[in-house]
């Protein structure tokens, strides 16, 4: 699982870094999450302000 093989053309090393770090997140996930994981990684991070807002207050 964390022997990848990438061979290509640096031509961009961040869109390879990208590439790498997705393909780890989302084998992550999915051993953690289970299949429905990787649906998670692909929806991105959507803050809930309301919850955030409250954490302070409690703070």
């Amino acid at each position: 699982m964390w022997s990848g093989y990438y061979d290509r053309a640096i031509d961009s090393v961040f869109a390879i870094q990208d590439e790498i770090a997705r393909e780890v997140a989302t084998a992550l996930t999915t051993e953690v999450l289970g299949t429905g994981g990787a649906d998670i990684i692909e929806q991105g991070y959507r803050p809930n302000l309301a919850a955030y807002e409250k954490f302070i207050l409690g703070r």
